[in-house]
C-alpha cells in the first residue's frame, strides 16, 4: 500500500511524534512518503525522519507562498506520484489533502478539538476562524481518527459519526527500571510539556510552592519551554523546583520519575503523559475528558485525579505522596503495553487504511 503522509514541518510536537511511530511500524508492510509543507526551523525531526525506510520531502512554501501556492503545488504532487491513501495531519496539512483531486482515501488525525485549542492558543476571533474552516476540511474527508474517545464525541456535535473513529496516540517504550522509594529517597515529580495557559503549568507549580515547606522527599522538575517560561522560573525557582527550560531528550527525566502530573486545561490526548506510562510512572491528572479516559484503562493504585477548581486536593496529593501515604505502584508500563504503544496504535491504523 502507498501511503503518503502529509504535515505542515517536523517540528518536535505531539503529532510529529505520533507520525514518526507509524512511519517507524508501517513502513515494514507499506511504500511510505511524507510531505511537509514549509522550511523547517531549529528542533526538528527531519533526520530522525530520514533514517527510516521511507521518503522524506518538502514543497518548501513560507506561510504567504502556501496562501497563494499550496493547493495548485500540492496537486502538482499527487499528479507526479501514485498513492493510496493521503493521511494529514494539521489544518495546513488537512486544507491540501481535503481540497485536492483525489481518488485515494482521505484520512486525517484530529489531534485536538479545535473549539478549545484554537481559541485558547490563538484568542478568540482567530481562533474560532480556524475552527470553523478545520470542519470544513474535515467534513470532505473520508475518515478522521480520534486520537481520544473524548475527541470524537466533541467532535461529533459538528461531523458525522460514520466517518468519525478513535485510534489512540501511542509512543516508543521507554526501558528503565523503577523500585518503590526508599523512605529516605528523593521522589520525583515530572511536569512535562510547554509551559502555557492551557497546559496550566502555572497551577502545577503555584501548588507545588504552597506545601514546599512541609515536603521533605518531594521534588518538582520542570521540563519544556514556552510562552511562561520565564515568569514561572523567575518566580518559583528554589531547591524543590528545577525548570530545565526545552531539553533535546526529555527520556533522561523520564526515566527518573515516579510519578508525573498534568494539570492541563484541555488535552486531545497527551503523548508525555503515555511516554511516562511506559517507563512505569504514576499519574497526577486534572480531572478532564482525555485523562479520565486514560485513568478508565488503568489500575486505580496507578493515578489520582483532581479538579481545578480544588486546589486543596491537589495540595493533600503532593503531601501524602511525599508521605509514602500514597506509594507509587508497579504496573503501569503493562497497561501501556496494551492501550498505548506504537505497534497497538500503527495497527489500528492499518486497518483504518484497509
Amino acid at each position: 500500500m502507498k501511503i503518503l503522509y502529509v504535515i505542515s514541518t517536523l517540528k518536535n510536537t505531539g503529532p510529529v511524534n505520533v507520525l514518526y511511530s507509524l512511519c517507524k511500524r508501517l513502513s515494514k508492510v507499506n511504500n511510505i512518503r511524507v510531505l511537509t509543507l514549509s522550511p523547517e526551523t531549529d528542533g526538528n525531526e527531519w533526520k530522525k525522519f530520514s533514517t527510516l525506510p521511507i521518503v522524506v520531502e518538502s514543497l518548501n512554501l513560507s506561510r504567504i507562498e502556501f496562501i497563494y501556492k499550496g493547493k495548485e503545488n500540492f496537486q502538482r504532487y499527487l499528479e507526479s506520484n501514485s498513492f493510496d491513501v493521503l493521511h494529514s495531519h494539521g489544518i495546513r496539512a488537512d486544507k491540501l489533502v481535503a481540497g485536492c483531486d483525489s481518488n485515494c482515501l482521505k484520512v486525517s488525525t484530529a489531534h485536538n478539538n479545535p473549539e478549545v485549542d484554537y481559541v485558547s492558543t490563538y484568542g478568540r476571533i482567530i481562533g474560532k476562524s480556524m475552527a470553523k474552516r478545520q470542519f470544513s476540511y474535515w467534513r470532505k474527508m473520508d475518515k478522521i481518527a480520534c486520537c481520544s474517545s473524548y475527541i470524537k464525541s466533541q467532535i461529533s456535535l459538528r461531523i458525522s459519526k460514520e466517518c468519525l473513529l478513535t485510534v489512540h496516540n501511542g509512543t516508543g517504550k521507554i526501558n528503565c527500571v523503577k523500585d518503590v522509594p526508599e523512605k529516605n529517597q528523593k521522589i520525583e515529580l515530572l511536569c512535562l510539556g510547554t509551559l502555557s495557559t492551557r497546559k496550566n503549568t502555572e497551577y502545577v507549580v503555584q501548588n507545588f510552592s504552597k506545601v514546599e515547606s512541609k515536603l521533605s522527599r518531594l521534588k518538582l522538575t520542570v521540563v519544556g519551554d514556552g510562552p511562561l517560561y520565564e515568569k514561572l522560573s523567575e518566580k518559583f525557582q528554589s531547591s524543590k523546583i528545577h525548570f530545565t527550560g526545552q531539553v533535546a531528550n526529555p527520556e533522561k527525566y523520564i526515566k527518573k520519575a515516579h510519578w508525573m502530573i498534568s494539570a492541563s486545561l484541555s488535552e486531545g490526548l497527551p503523548m508525555s503523559i503515555i511516554e511516562g506510562l511506559s517507563a512505569d510512572c504514576n499519574l497526577i491528572l486534572s480531572d478532564i475528558g482525555p485523562h479520565r479516559e486514560i485513568a478508565s484503562l488503568l489500575d486505580s493504585k496507578l493515578y489520582r485525579l483532581f479538579r481545578i477548581d480544588d486546589e486543596i486536593k491537589l495540595q493533600e496529593i503532593m503531601l501524602a505522596v511525599d508521605a509514602g501515604v500514597i506509594e507509587w505502584c508497579p504496573g503501569s508500563e503493562e497497561y501501556w503495553n496494551v492501550y498505548f504503544s506504537d505497534l497497538v496504535m500503527a495497527e489500528e491504523y492499518q486497518k483504518v487504511y484497509q
